[in-house]
């Protein structure tokens, strides 16, 4: 799962510039005529969307602050009643997110998530392109349910344990030193990569999913249930991340070295030192199995037990039972407590509420319909290259900006943009989605490559080298994906705005 990006420290001077930016443009815009065809509601929600998509991508003021401005001006602007632009802020997919967040911290509390990284690292052997597969797997699968820079910094000092093994093993030979060097970059890069590839994977995995799953419902009232997500998100990571380790293991950084000295006993010594499951691994063990299996087969547990189950209701009942279940019920301990309760990222939960009311805003005022109708030009052009252009797009601005922002910010022009040239918006919304995944070229660019960068083992031209291929990778199976299983899982014919769409207009 992706953290909520903003951080604290100095500010920096394009910060200011960007809030004095975003004022200026929010201004000049409302005291601008409204452009033909377009209400003065949808002109002045033009004005706030383009104050928050400067303060979102310049982090003017925090993220959630920012997120918070449909609330402020919305009804002031007379866009929205009060009551209409708070609605979004309690979408049931933001409580979806919730539950996810209470049961990776669960995982973590207990230790689960390193005892599963180590047992898979454990599986792959000794040889170092392997390890760095093992690694890569590891990460992913864990980040599938837990933070993806929770899941790096895990990672991270089991690598670095590795490291020095190697490193030790090279002795005073330069050319296996200098391959040693390399070993130790592309393992690092290797797990900022496959954290973010693994978040793909489930609707809780990264921001994103979820305000993808959010959208649709609040705008055109279509569910993307966990098990229709892992159906495009599971493919999309297991295709990725093989490639992503052929990638960096035999183009961008060729490993050539012996099997790693030692490895397999440190793995197995910190193996040991975790000792048997502890009872409350083993209960969050439970509950995770539990939870994901209602998640993945709900269909059939509605049909067996006639019960109506939705996605937000089984993950609350994931998440409630971590705090009813006790671990040692004559000490009062249960699998989590209110103090690890107050470690839920509610940053991150306002910044999705405030994605989806701005949405709500561009499509309520009649600002998606005239963006629509302006995007009927576009269909000269071929759906493919429609579509291309949209995700290159989301891959650049990812790099610099926050993921889950710039999704917010776009995908109500994307399926505007979709339906304004005779398509399904789902066939360009969920390739912005999984594109806004792709950013692995600078360090700012997600938590885990500032994580893996922090550690002195990786220069930028080194991330740059490693990100470009991968990040070509990534623009080559949104674009399979999304003409191919996209298409599969909810039926999307070419050339066919579905009528929820055109009603939704």
């Amino acid at each position: 799962m992706s953290d909520d990006p903003t951080s604290e420290g100095g500010y920096a001077r394009s910060q200011a510039t960007g809030l004095v930016l975003g004022a200026v443009a929010f201004v000049v815009l409302l005291l601008a005529p409204a452009p033909e065809g377009l209400s003065p509601a949808g002109w002045r929600t033009a004005a706030v969307a383009a104050l928050i998509a400067i303060w979102w991508v310049t982090e003017a003021i925090p993220l959630s602050a920012t997120a918070l401005l449909p609330l402020a001006l919305f009804p002031v602007l007379d866009v929205m009643p009060v009551k209409q632009t708070a609605y979004p802020y309690a979408n049931p997919i933001i409580f979806l997110m919730l539950g996810g967040f209470i049961i990776a911290l669960g995982m973590q509390r207990w230790g689960l998530h390193r005892r599963i990284a180590l047992n898979l690292v454990a599986l792959v052997g000794a040889k170092p392109a392997n390890v760095v597969g093992g690694f890569m797997l590891a990460a992913a699968l864990v980040s599938m349910w837990v933070f993806n820079t929770t899941t790096t910094v895990m990672m991270v000092p089991i690598a670095l344990s590795v490291i020095e093994f190697v490193s030790h093993g090279a002795g005073d030979d330069p050319e296996r030193q200098a391959m040693s060097r390399r070993f130790a970059t592309v393992l690092m890069i290797s797990i900022a990569y496959a954290a973010t590839i693994g978040g793909m994977g489930t609707l809780i995995g990264t921001a994103p999913n979820a305000v993808l799953a959010g959208f649709m419902s609040e705008t055109y009232g279509i569910t993307v249930s966990f098990g229709e997500w892992m159906m495009v998100g599971v493919p999309t990571m297991a295709i990725m991340l093989p490639l992503t380790w052929l990638v960096l293991t035999r183009i961008a950084f060729p490993l050539r070295m012996e099997a790693v000295p030692g490895q397999a006993e440190m793995i197995a010594d910190q193996l040991a030192a975790l000792g048997p499951m502890s009872r409350g691994e083993r209960t969050v063990a439970a509950i995770v199995a539990v939870t994901a299996f209602l998640w993945v087969f709900r269909p059939l547990v509605e049909d067996i037990t006639g019960i109506g189950f939705n996605d937000t209701s089984i993950a609350f009942l994931g998440a409630l039972a971590m705090f009813v279940i006790p671990v040692e019920p004559r000490k009062g301990i249960f699998v989590l407590s209110g103090e690890w309760a107050a470690k839920l990222p509610w940053g991150v939960v306002v910044l999705f509420g405030g994605g989806l009311s701005l949405a709500a805003g561009i499509k309520g005022s009649g600002l998606a319909d005239w963006i629509g109708g302006e995007a009927g030009g576009f269909a000269v052009l071929p759906t493919v290259l429609v579509v291309l252009s949209v995700v290159v797009l989301m891959i650049l601005l990812t790099e610099l900006t926050s993921n889950t922002a710039t999704t917010a910010t776009f995908l109500p022009i994307v399926a505007a943009i979709g339906i304004g040239i005779g398509e399904n918006p789902l066939l360009l919304v969920f390739p912005t989605v999984l594109a806004a995944s792709c950013a692995f070229m600078m360090p700012v660019a997600t938590p885990p490559n500032a994580v893996v960068f922090a550690s002195g083992y990786i220069r930028i031209a080194q991330l740059i080298r490693g990100g470009v291929l991968v990040n070509l990778v990534g623009l080559a199976v949104t674009m399979v994906i999304a003409y191919t299983i996209v298409r599969m899982v909810f039926g999307i014919e070419l050339g066919v705005v579905p009528d929820w769409a055109n009603g939704a207009q």
